[in-house]
């Protein structure tokens, strides 16, 4: 789990901001890793914000797993997939 939440992390962290485009923009690198693109101009008006968010959120979930109960398997496992997403998110834009 500190692995995905590591990965995602820096992946979030690595974006350069020259070369990203207009766009918020989603690229799976690897299974465990999500590269998150975005114009930081856009980033820095209000519904740019919100859009990056949700495109970050969009990431953690897919590297996270299921966000609900009745799609995890399990109690531990909505448990795990939680805890990976909430951490995942508050470090992703952290780095933003």
């Amino acid at each position: 789990m500190k692995n995905q939440i590591y990965s995602i992390a820096v992946a979030i962290a690595l974006v350069i901001p020259s070369l990203a485009s207009a766009d918020v923009e989603i690229e799976k690198v690897e299974d465990n890793k999500v590269v998150v693109s975005y114009n930081p101009v856009e980033a820095s008006t209000v519904l740019g914000r919100i859009e990056l968010e949700r495109q970050i959120r969009r990431a953690a979930s897919e590297v996270c797993g299921p966000q609900r109960l009745s799609n995890a398997g399990s109690l531990a496992e909505y448990v795990t997939n939680r805890a990976c997403f909430e951490e995942a998110v508050i470090t992703a834009l952290a780095k933003v």
